[in-house]
């Protein structure tokens, strides 16, 4: 899934997304609303097992150059 909204730059009004205990990653936004919408149709699964690859370890803020590393969230290992 292709993603404009995250990527290796961004502005600084939406640096507060960049941390992962706001729970504002591509996987628990965009995951979350196909999930739901995937296990209505067709039922939730009795397991569920993924792997996740970060591509974008760090995003740099458009206006001041700022390096913004990777968080991980500690809901994923939960989904």
């Amino acid at each position: 899934m292709g993603v404009d909204a995250f990527g290796e730059v961004m502005p600084e009004f939406a640096k507060w997304a960049l941390n992962a205990a706001n729970f504002t990653e591509v996987l628990s936004i965009y995951g979350g609303h196909f999930h739901d919408m995937l296990f209505h149709g067709v039922g939730f699964p009795e397991k569920l097992e993924a792997i996740a690859v970060n591509q974008i370890p760090v995003t740099t803020i458009t206006e001041t150059g700022e390096k913004v590393p990777l968080t991980c969230s500690p809901w994923n290992s939960a989904l």
